[in-house]
């Protein structure tokens, strides 16, 4: 991977480059970053945490149901929980060491990717720019994002086929993280280069259970109170898409799930269907019990 200080490089999709980074002390919003995406930006980011610890939006509510085994990881359902961690991801970057911005630039971008493409953890490491990115000019420098119609990837775990799908999120995301960082995408690189190489010298992906100690980090930090690893993005992506769509078989489809039950359940769909069963029951105690006051 390369690192350009003269040379200037666009991302052609429609949309022009975004102004650099710059760190003023203000607010960054995300909400205007996702509405501005598509214009020239210049993005401020907060040189103090965004979030609180102990903020209650981020511990009340639904979410704290999702207490359960260590070894079980859970999906962000809250917008507030995402935001959040984009918050930590791009602060920790934006006021970080020169040493150490690109990775923790690299970090935000494979948690916004993870997000929006749903892949698993393990694959989206291994993606190299050859599937992002073709290259449309030497001269000025300009890429395009591939599109999904051929674009596709063999699933480590499954090996089955799946499609690599760039919404508009992702596309700016990546045109973004290429500002922030300066890179020049060469298309033998990895998207997520880890900052050790193989012992022949070569470059190797960031390891999943170091993206995931990371993940649960930056939860940690936000005052999520529940179990998180890498997974928990792939998780979201399906719970979003259920929400978004109501159609459970689009979502298994998406996923490469074998059945229906089983998206079901992987999203956690089925704890809050149980949960919200129980509150339709209707009143077991009789009705004096809420119009009079009980004494003990």
């Amino acid at each position: 991977m390369q690192l350009s200080s003269n040379r200037q490089m666009s991302v052609c999709d429609n949309f022009p480059t975004k102004s650099p980074i710059y760190k003023n002390g203000a607010s960054f919003s995300l909400d205007q970053f996702l509405a501005d995406h598509r214009k020239p930006l210049e993005l401020v980011v907060a040189t103090k945490p965004v979030v609180s610890v102990a903020s209650p939006l981020l511990t009340e509510g639904k979410h704290n149901s999702n207490r359960g085994k260590k070894t079980e990881v859970f999906p962000f359902k809250e917008p507030v929980q995402i935001e959040a961690l984009h918050h930590y991801l791009l602060n920790r970057a934006a006021n970080a060491a020169p040493r150490y911005r690109n990775a923790f630039y690299r970090d935000w971008l494979f948690f916004t990717l993870s997000l929006n493409m749903g892949r698993r953890g393990c694959d989206t490491l291994s993606l190299k720019w050859s599937q992002v990115l073709e290259l449309k000019s030497i001269s000025p420098l300009v890429y395009e994002i591939i599109g999904t119609d051929y674009n596709r990837l063999t699933e480590r775990k499954t090996g089955k086929s799946a499609l690599l799908v760039y919404n508009e999120d992702a596309r700016a995301a990546i045109r973004f993280y290429l500002d922030a960082t300066g890179i020049i995408p060469q298309p033998d690189d990895y998207v997520f280069p880890s900052t050790k190489h193989a012992a022949n010298g070569s470059q190797q992906p960031v390891d999943p259970d170091n993206m995931g100690k990371t993940i649960k980090a930056a939860a940690k930090a936000c005052g999520i109170p529940f179990n998180v690893c890498t997974h928990s993005l792939r998780k979201t992506f399906g719970y979003r898409l259920y929400k978004n769509t109501g159609d459970i078989a689009l979502v298994q489809y998406v996923l490469n799930h074998s059945s229906t039950a089983m998206t079901l359940r992987y999203i956690g769909i089925d704890c809050e269907t149980i949960t919200e069963a129980h509150q339709h029951l209707g009143n077991t105690l009789p009705e004096s019990f809420y119009l009079k006051e009980v004494i003990a």
